[in-house]
C-alpha cells in the first residue's frame, strides 16, 4: 500500500512539473530571445545611417506581451473624428530654406507589418530585458526645463497638444541628454501621468549614439521611472513606414535658413465607450501628409484616461546628480526672437474639453532654468501661428554659459 502511494505521489509530482514548465514556456527571458532569433521578417529596410528595420507582424510586437493587453483589438487608425481634426493639424506652408525632418524609411513595411529595429545578438538579451523595466528614473536625475505650459484646469480636460519645433543636435556628455518635446499631463505624485514626444540626443538610451533621434516617453500609473519608445509596454504601433526611435539625418544649422523641424501631435481619441479611449502619437511630413504612429489603451492610465490636466512645450536637459555640469539645450544658444539662432517652437495649438482646435492660446505661463531661458511667446500670423523660442549653452554649478 505504501508502495502504491509512493507511485501515484512520483506520478503526480511529475505532472506538476510538466505543467508549470508549459505555464512559463513562452515567458521567460531565454524563450522570448529565442522566438525573436526565430522569427523570419517578411521584409527588411536598410536606412542610410546603417540601421536594419524588420517588418514584423503587427500582432507579434514586443509591446503587446503586457497582460494588459492580452487579446487586445488592434486599431490601425484613429476614428473618423479624430482623422477630420488632424486634417485640420495640417502645417501651414514653411518658410524658404526651412524643411520637415525625414523620419520615413526608404520603404514601407507590407500591410498588416510594422517596423522594428535589428539589434546584435549581443545586445539581445538587453534589448528584451529592457521590456520589464523603466529605462531611467529621472528622480535621481538633474532634470531642468524651459518652455511655456496651461495652467490646471480639472474640470476642462484638454483633448490634444501639438506644434511644430526646430531640430538641432547638440552635445551632450554619458550619463546626460538634452531634448525638444511637446507633452499632456495629469496628476501629482504617484499619481503622475505623462506622454510625451519630440526629439533628443541620449546616448544612454541609444546605446553611445550621440545623433538625434526623435523618441516618444511615457508615465503611467504608479510608475514614476519613465519608459522609451517600444520599451514601453502598452505602447501599439500601427505605421508602416515610421521607425520607432530613428535617427534624423539632417539638423539643422545655425544661424542660417537651413533649418529642418518636426510636426508631433498627441491626441486623444474618444472610441466608443472610455474603454476604447486611445491617445494617439502622430508626426506630419508635409503640407498634406501625417502619419498616425501608434497609440497608447487609456486604459494604460488612470489620471490621463479622460484627458489631460497640463500641456506643455519646451526643452529639457538632464544629469547626473554627481555631474556639476549641464549640456546644452536647443541650439545651443538664446537668442530671444532670432528663431535661426534659437531652437523655437511654431505653430503651436491644442484641443480643447469641447474638442475644438485652439491656434491663439491664451493663459499659457512660462518656465526658465538657472541655465535656459525661453521668450517670445504669442501668435505671430497665419503662417507661424503661436511660436516661441528656447534654449542655452548649459554650464556648471556655478556659472552659466549666457550667450
Amino acid at each position: 500500500m505504501a508502495f502504491k502511494a509512493f507511485f501515484v505521489f512520483i506520478i503526480l509530482l511529475h505532472f506538476a512539473s510538466f505543467h508549470n514548465s508549459a505555464i512559463v514556456k513562452g515567458n521567460n527571458l531565454n524563450d522570448l530571445i529565442s522566438e525573436r532569433k526565430q522569427e523570419l521578417p517578411l521584409k527588411s529596410v536598410l536606412t542610410k545611417q546603417g540601421d536594419t528595420y524588420d517588418c514584423v507582424n503587427v500582432y507579434e510586437q514586443p509591446s503587446l506581451k503586457h497582460p494588459s493587453l492580452r487579446n487586445h483589438r488592434i486599431q490601425m487608425r484613429p476614428s473618423h473624428k479624430i482623422r477630420k481634426m488632424l486634417a485640420k493639424m495640417k502645417h501651414k506652408k514653411l518658410p524658404p530654406g526651412v524643411q520637415h525632418a525625414k523620419i520615413k524609411l526608404s520603404e514601407a513595411c507590407p500591410k498588416g507589418t510594422i517596423p522594428i529595429l535589428r539589434v546584435a545578438d549581443k545586445d539581445l538579451s538587453k534589448n528584451i530585458s529592457n521590456l520589464y523595466k523603466p529605462q531611467s528614473n529621472e528622480g535621481d536625475q538633474n532634470l531642468e526645463f524651459a518652455g511655456i505650459y496651461t495652467q490646471t484646469t480639472p474640470d476642462k480636460k484638454y483633448q490634444s497638444n501639438l506644434a511644430t519645433v526646430s531640430v538641432y543636435n547638440p552635445q551632450v556628455k554619458p550619463h546626460q541628454y538634452s531634448s525638444a518635446a511637446i507633452s499632456v499631463e495629469a496628476g501629482n505624485g504617484a499619481d503622475f501621468n505623462q506622454i510625451q514626444i519630440g526629439w533628443t540626443v541620449y546616448p544612454d538610451l541609444f546605446n553611445g549614439d550621440t545623433r538625434t533621434h526623435w523618441y516618444f516617453k511615457m508615465i503611467n500609473n504608479g510608475n514614476l521611472s519613465e519608459c522609451y519608445n517600444l520599451n514601453c509596454l502598452g505602447f501599439v504601433q500601427t505605421s508602416t513606414q515610421v521607425a520607432i526611435g530613428a535617427a534624423i539625418d539632417k539638423v539643422s544649422k545655425y544661424s542660417t535658413e537651413d533649418q529642418v523641424v518636426l510636426r508631433f501631435s498627441i491626441i486623444r481619441d474618444e472610441g466608443s465607450a472610455v474603454r476604447t479611449a486611445t491617445w494617439w502619437l502622430v508626426v506630419y511630413h508635409g503640407d498634406n501628409d501625417y502619419d498616425p504612429i501608434g497609440y497608447f489603451p487609456a486604459t494604460q492610465f488612470n489620471e490621463l484616461a479622460g484627458g489631460a490636466d497640463k500641456l506643455q512645450w519646451g526643452g529639457y536637459v538632464l544629469s547626473s546628480r554627481d555631474d556639476n555640469t549641464s549640456p546644452p539645450m536647443g541650439s545651443g544658444h538664446f537668442d530671444n526672437g532670432v528663431y535661426q539662432r534659437t531652437c523655437f517652437m511654431s505653430q503651436v495649438e491644442l484641443v480643447d474639453h469641447n474638442f475644438d482646435l485652439v491656434d491663439s492660446l491664451t493663459g499659457v505661463q512660462t518656465s526658465i532654468s538657472r541655465c535656459y531661458l525661453a521668450g517670445d511667446e504669442s501668435y505671430k500670423n497665419e503662417q507661424t501661428g503661436y511660436s516661441f523660442c528656447f534654449g542655452g549653452r548649459g554650464g556648471t554649478d556655478f556659472i552659466c554659459d549666457y550667450p
